[in-house]
């Protein structure tokens, strides 16, 4: 019984900590960004330039989510629940394709890729009219 509450309790760290990184002014100024311009034009920008920064930080977070799903610590269920993964997988799939196209970056955010993966397989299991809290949200933010 302790050791569910500990997970529980670790669970919740972990989607406050990514809940953080999401609502940084810095993220959420690349999410405007990405909604006005769209991730794949931001990805054919200049390397240099903040185009281009703004969709490296959100695909950057988003692997980072990635990573921190892979270690294990987040039941997968309440973590599949919270967060928009297949949304932003979406919103921002052209843009990794448009930089995997760069010499060396062939790799790039396959953590975020296998994530996205992983939830489209358990939202397939959901039922037909089943909606996530991540879902809702998603609406509620955004229509």
């Amino acid at each position: 019984m302790a050791t569910k509450t500990k997970k529980s309790a670790g669970s919740s760290s972990y989607l406050l900590e990514i809940a953080a990184l999401r609502n940084s002014p810095e993220y959420r100024a690349a999410e405007q960004m990405r909604r006005a311009k769209g991730a794949e034009t931001l990805a054919r920008a200049e390397e240099t330039s903040a185009d281009y920064a703004a969709v490296r930080l959100l695909i950057g977070t988003w692997e980072t989510v990635a990573t921190r799903f892979a270690a294990g610590d987040i039941p997968k269920t309440e973590f599949f629940k919270a967060l928009p993964i297949w949304y932003m997988w979406l919103a921002l799939k052209g843009a990794v394709m448009e930089i995997r196209k760069k010499p060396g970056m062939k790799q790039y955010a396959t953590g975020f890729e296998d994530l996205a993966k992983a939830y489209k397989a358990w939202l397939d299991k959901q039922p037909a009219d089943y909606q996530s809290g991540a879902e809702s949200g998603v609406h509620a933010h955004f229509g």
